[in-house]
């Protein structure tokens, strides 16, 4: 997608459009083991990354100023430190919002940018240490295990090579 055509806040607002998103993730969280949820969940998730739809995910570092109203576009060629929760077990989880107003909510100290889901899949897949990631945590929150993440990622993958081929 050639984000040159939008201004940046025109472009995230487009990206974080997740309130489809939020339905589902309901919906799932309600019953994740109803096949139905399962296979809405995954094309939601593959529509999300096809489209260039996104998350903000809380960041570290010096580099962004701390709160909702401060969160950039995560751009390839910045080197960024994801914060991480851990649950009662020891799993790592990234944390991701589909909004600014969900990522306000759970702890406007932090420092956020917006990345896209597919960047983030592919960031949770390959990071041995992450065991998945929490969106929305505290509120409507929902974990997606890496092995999920790992489905999507390799019908992502498979998608792209078959349009190479085509």
């Amino acid at each position: 997608m050639d984000t040159g055509k939008y201004s940046e806040k025109d472009f995230m607002n487009y990206m974080l459009d997740n309130l489809d998103l939020e339905r589902v993730m309901c919906l799932w969280n309600g019953n994740k083991m109803d096949p139905v949820n399962n296979m809405m969940m995954l094309e939601t998730l593959l529509t999300k990354c096809i489209e260039n739809r996104g998350l903000i995910v809380s960041v570290s570092g010096d580099m962004i100023e701390a709160g909702a109203d401060n969160i950039e576009l995560c751009t390839l060629e910045q080197h960024i430190d994801l914060n991480t929760v851990v649950d009662k077990d020891d799993h790592m989880y990234i944390l991701g919002f589909t909004t600014r107003e969900r990522f306000r909510t759970y702890n406007n100290d932090l420092a956020g940018m917006a990345m896209f889901l597919d960047d983030i899949f592919a960031l949770v897949d390959i990071k041995s240490e992450v065991d998945g990631i929490v969106i929305n945590c505290g509120t409507e929150e929902v974990i997606i295990e890496k092995n999920f993440i790992n489905a999507v990622v390799q019908v992502l993958e498979k998608k792209k090579l078959r349009e190479r081929n085509d």
